[in-house]
């Protein structure tokens, strides 16, 4: 048996704590949690721990898409950050890796983000939020998904960490030749539109911390 590793989320870097944290909240409803009982499940069956200066706001998971996210109080700041959640091959494999990785970023159709805008938009509603309250973070596919939200809404301050690309040109243009279904195409092709639009009058920071040569970022577009 490997060493067990331990993840410590102590608040100094909260985003980053969020990100780590929205995993384990999607990993609990994927094993049933319900939104009144998955703050239980998480501190229960799960046996996980959370900063002390987090306060839990609300999750979600979409069952279709697979897309999912936490929102989490930092009473330090006094910022919401609302943390989307990245590829987890270890639950949700078909979801992520295939559907949402290979088509909705690899050809670029953006299927998997109406979910994510509507968590975004009940966040800020439920919580009487300003986008100047909130920070949009995600790991890998979260950070995908956190910068297509930030662009859709201008939001004002985004964070990424290893994030997956908006979309990947070459990957869109052999995609949707190989796959020749013109209902695809013509979804990737919107959606591209969409996201260079939204870019274009886009006035929020985004922070993308990369490691070296990241292969999620060769050829894309951020």
């Amino acid at each position: 048996m490997g060493e067990e590793k331990t993840v410590t989320l102590d608040a100094t870097i909260p985003t980053l704590d969020a990100s780590q944290l929205s995993y384990e909240f999607e990993k609990a409803r994927i094993k049933g949690a319900t939104d009144d009982n998955v703050v239980d499940r998480y501190f229960k069956t799960e046996n996980k721990i959370m900063p002390p200066t987090f306060e839990y706001v609300s999750s979600f998971r979409d069952p279709h898409t697979g897309t999912s996210g936490a929102a989490f109080k930092d009473t330090t700041s006094g910022k919401t950050i609302i943390a989307y959640t990245g590829t987890n091959p270890d639950t949700d494999l078909a979801n992520d890796a295939i559907l949402t990785d290979g088509i909705g970023i690899g050809v670029g159709t953006g299927h998997h983000y109406s979910s994510a805008y509507q968590f975004y938009e009940d966040v800020l509603k439920k919580n009487d939020l300003n986008p100047e309250d909130v920070i949009l973070t995600g790991h890998s596919l979260g950070g995908n998904v956190a910068q297509r939200v930030a662009l859709k809404y201008n939001a004002p301050k985004t964070i990424v960490y290893n994030s997956a690309p908006l979309y990947v040109p070459a990957g869109a243009a052999v995609g949707n030749g190989l796959i020749g279904n013109p209902l695809i195409a013509f979804a990737s092709a919107q959606n591209i539109a969409e996201i260079e639009s939204d870019k274009a009058r886009f006035t929020g920071s985004v922070t993308r911390i990369t490691t070296e040569k990241d292969p999620l970022n060769i050829g894309a577009v951020a």
